[in-house]
């Protein structure tokens, strides 16, 4: 996301340097995936563009789904565009299903098999730079918290891609929780992750 640093002053109060941040949004200069309409409810046209985003479920009532190879209940996937109050049933029900195809593919046996494994429905690259990205910063949130996922139709290179980075406030030792504060190991052999 673009950002600018600016300095705020309320009221004439000085309150500190702060970072204005565009938001996650379908576009050309944003997630540049095809627009999904209400009425794309068949065929090529159902297939995408999708945003939605992970973060964790636990006791809440959330727009989305849980996470259906989690057994702690933790992570719940939530859309985000079309927005909950745009989305149609028939769009809830193809991105939940396609994710949900992906994650058996993933806890599958040939997971890994050029074919039938996940690489057929997953842009490799933006996975490998999201995990990137939360190494180098130890984002304490950096697999559980304000993941972001798109998925373009698929005559558009319909996999699966993470991101774009969001929410790493938790991140260069500011947090005190998920080793974020620590210099050495990897942040992905924590618990709080999907398993994949």
């Amino acid at each position: 996301s673009r950002t600018r640093h600016f300095e705020l002053v309320v009221n004439g109060s000085y309150q500190g340097i702060y970072i204005l941040m565009e938001k996650v949004k379908r576009g050309p200069d944003r997630v540049p995936i095809a627009k999904l309409e209400p009425s794309d409810s068949a065929g090529m046209a159902l297939t995408g563009g999708y945003i939605f985003k992970m973060d964790p479920g636990e006791g809440l009532t959330l727009e989305g789904w849980a996470a259906s190879f989690d057994s702690t209940g933790y992570f719940s996937y939530l859309y985000h565009y079309p927005a909950n109050d745009k989305i149609t049933a028939l769009q809830r029900a193809y991105i939940v299903t396609w994710f949900e195809r992906f994650e058996r593919a993933m806890s599958g046996r040939n997971y890994a098999d050029p074919v039938n494994g996940y690489r057929r429905m997953v842009n490799v690259s933006p996975f490998i730079d999201h995990m990137l990205l939360q190494e180098l910063s130890r984002n304490g949130d950096g697999y559980a918290w304000s993941t972001y996922f798109f998925k373009d139709r698929d005559d558009r290179d319909g996999r699966l891609s993470m991101g774009p980075a969001w929410d790493l406030l938790s991140a260069f030792g500011n947090c005190n929780y998920g080793d974020g504060g620590q210099t050495a190991g990897w942040r992905i052999h924590s618990e709080r992750r999907p398993f994949w």
